[in-house]
This record gives structure tokens, sequence and C-alpha cells, in this order.
């Protein structure tokens, strides 16, 4: 190996050693989570990732979704008035003419559906967590 792409590896593999300053595994729009509602979200996350895993698909939500390139990400809202999809669309900048179906309140928590073109879902849950709301969001396509 010549001495410059020697030099680009070691460039590569010390910036991937390092951690993220962010968890990519909780997207925030808003005020960042408490360590205790981040840490939730995160195992959340981690669960959810497993039990695709196990199902042989990408998103344990969207369960038996065709997409590979998809999983569940968990999103934090903070405190504040969440409990609609609405509300919880909004907070997200998800276009105001997507229209929630398939609403089922879950004790505590609720879940919410998008459906799009091509057979296009985007599954919702979200509740309430450490003095806040969040959630997991999955995509997929269903057949």
């Amino acid at each position: 190996m010549d001495p410059t792409t020697a030099a680009t590896v070691a460039v590569l593999r010390a910036a991937s050693a390092r951690p993220l300053a962010f968890d990519a595994m909780v997207l925030s729009p808003g005020p960042r989570p408490s360590e205790e509602a981040a840490r939730c979200l995160h195992e959340l996350a981690e669960a959810a990732q497993e039990m695709a895993a196990a199902r042989a698909c990408s998103s344990a939500l969207v369960n038996g979704s065709e997409s590979d390139d998809t999983g569940d990400v968990a999103f934090w809202l903070g405190p504040g008035d969440y409990g609609s999809a609405a509300k919880v669309l909004g907070a997200l900048g998800i276009a105001a003419d997507a229209t929630p179906t398939a609403v089922e309140p879950l004790g505590g928590k609720f879940s919410f559906r998008i459906e799009g073109a091509d057979a296009r879902v985007v599954v919702f849950l979200v509740r309430e967590i450490a003095g806040g709301w969040g959630g997991l969001a999955g995509v997929g396509t269903w057949t």
C-alpha cells in the first residue's frame, strides 16, 4: 500500500473508532432529552432492532416490510401536549397533508400510521417518557 493510501486508511480507522457526539439512534427535533429519556429511547430502539432482526425484517413496527434499508428510529419531542397524531406530525415537521390512519390507544401510549403510494408506510409508536414525549418511527413497504 502506498504511503498516501495508508495515511488515508489510518485517518478513516481512527475516525470510525471515535464515538459520535450524539446518539444516532435517537432523533430530537426539539430540546435534547434528559439522560433518563435518552437511555429509555436508546433501549427502545435497540429492542426494536433486535426484534426486527429476529423476524428477518427491517422494522419491528412495520412487521413484514420488504425494505432492507430502513429500521425503527427513536425520536424525542420533549415536554408538551403531544397526545395526538396531528401534534406529533407537526412537531416532527411532517407535511400537513399526511393523514394518520389506524390511530390506536394503547394504555399510556398510542400508535398510528401514514400510508403512501406503492404500499409505503410509516408507523409511529408514541408515549410519555421521563417528563416528555417520544417514541419510535418505522418506515417500510407492505406487500
